[in-house]
């Protein structure tokens, strides 16, 4: 049978004595006493309750009077109603999937002789997980304020009931819809028998971390098992394959990353778009993700098992991880002399096999990086490519000490830029996001127009 769960029917009755010789009474049941839905559907329009069933009948009486409003059954009620006469009043409900609830049923009376006792109560939580305890809240009453004894028993998910217990259940051992009775006696007589039905479900099982990762342009890959590729190139991941067993939602996702050879993992909150940091070598990249149970009784887990966040990713992918380039030059001609150019050459090669050339974006040259004057900065220089000789090339006219004196307003100093010395150039080749550097070195002595006086002279 589908479960259909009625949450609570108390309905409170009010009786208005119109004279002293109880000729008449009016019965009223407030709206805001009546409370009913079906967990499947309790957040929609009527929560998933689509037919009523008002019923009263006198205590005695086999028959019962039927209504589909509560209106018109009230009314009913109160056109027949007579004095010394015990009556029950009966609420059933029918849900979408066309399932009717166990009926919940009240005693009003007209006499004032003994009445018999209401049976009620609530069970929190509800649902409940396999094996956890809930709470039974007995709210039994007897009209007449007598001592009430407790008669409980419940119906299995196969249909079968147990035995009658003074006390209610407060756990279940397997998964399924579960009615319980409860029965009160004040000593007299029973009470009619109050229903409440217990889904029990079972605990929430932990979502399974997967993910995949690659290179963003397909070409760049130098291997696919294990996927292999230079520090500078993008990668891109997808987590969709992450999937939970119970169909909840995952809410979050925690990277981690080492090197093979370590022990110990480094929690990150997104994985590396790029090991141009990272450096080389043989990496794991790992995650572990989160679910969020739609029911609330429910504990949300780690794909590691455990509500708390792991020290250790639940799924791995394993990278080998190659340095992209490394940047190599020279200066010609050496030495250099004052009012004569230099030309600076550059290029991208991969450190494995420095004769192997490696197409990168673009280069530029940063000279004289030492023994700078005061008031004069290192120039940067954009190295124009040349294809043929897949390198890139910059000239750089060396200053003379007057010239320099002229155009900066620098007073030179002898061993500082340019005075005869060896000077540092830095070339820095670029490629996508990363970038490496050579550190070249040059040598100035004396003046190209001395030279050419000194060799005029010793013709």
């Amino acid at each position: 049978m589908r479960y259909f769960k009625l949450i609570l029917f108390t309905f409170l009755f009010t009786f208005l004595c119109i004279s002293s010789a109880f000729a008449g009474w009016t019965l009223t049941i407030p709206d805001s006493s009546v409370s009913m839905y079906d967990y499947d559907h309790e957040t929609e329009p009527g929560k998933g309750i689509v037919e009523q069933k008002w019923s009263w009948r006198e205590a005695t009486s086999p028959t019962w009077h039927t209504f589909s409003t509560k209106e018109a059954m009230v009314n009913d009620f109160n056109a027949n109603v007579k004095n010394n006469t015990d009556y029950l009043i009966r609420l059933e409900v029918k849900d979408i999937e066309g399932e009717w609830s166990f009926p919940s049923v009240m005693l009003v009376t007209t006499r004032p002789d003994n009445l018999p006792p209401v049976a009620q109560f609530s069970v929190s939580p509800n649902p409940v997980v396999v094996n956890q305890t809930f709470v039974v809240i007995n709210t039994s009453y007897d009209p007449n304020g007598d001592k009430l004894t407790s008669k409980w028993r419940y119906q299995k998910p196969d249909g079968s009931w147990t035995g009658v217990t003074s006390s209610p259940p407060t756990s279940f051992p397997t998964e399924g819809d579960y009615t319980i009775e409860l029965v009160v006696n004040d000593g007299k007589v029973d009470s009619e028998p109050f229903y409440q039905t217990v889904k029990v479900i079972p605990e929430n099982r932990p979502p399974v971390a997967r993910f995949t990762v690659d290179t963003q342009n397909p070409a760049d890959r130098l291997a696919t098992n294990p996927l292999t590729f230079y520090d500078y190139v993008p990668l891109k991941y997808d987590t969709s394959n992450s999937y939970d067993p119970d169909g909840d939602p995952i809410v979050a996702y925690q990277w981690y990353l080492k090197k093979a050879s370590d022990s110990t993992w480094t929690q990150y909150t997104n994985p590396p778009t790029t090991f141009e940091n990272l450096g080389p070598g043989n990496w794991q990249i790992g995650l572990a993700v989160l679910d969020q149970p739609v029911i609330p009784q429910l504990t949300p887990l780690w794909s590691s098992g455990t509500p708390t966040k792991p020290s250790e990713p639940s799924y791995i992918v394993n990278v080998i991880v190659k340095e992209g380039f490394m940047v190599q030059g020279y200066i010609e001609p050496i030495p250099a002399e004052r009012r004569r150019k230099i030309r600076i050459y550059g290029e991208a090669v991969r450190p494995s096999n420095p004769n192997e050339k490696v197409d990168i974006s673009s280069m530029r040259a940063e000279i004289p990086l030492n023994k700078l004057p005061s008031g004069y900065t290192t120039q940067t220089i954009q190295m124009t490519y040349d294809p043929e000789k897949q390198r890139y090339y910059c000239d750089f006219l060396i200053p003379d000490k007057e010239i320099l004196k002229n155009e900066y307003g620098v007073t030179m100093q002898n061993g500082l830029f340019p005075d005869d010395g060896t000077y540092q150039v830095r070339i820095i080749g670029r490629k996508d996001n990363t970038e490496k550097e050579a550190i070249l070195e040059f040598n100035i002595k004396g003046h190209i127009y001395e030279r050419t006086i000194i060799r005029t002279k010793s013709y």
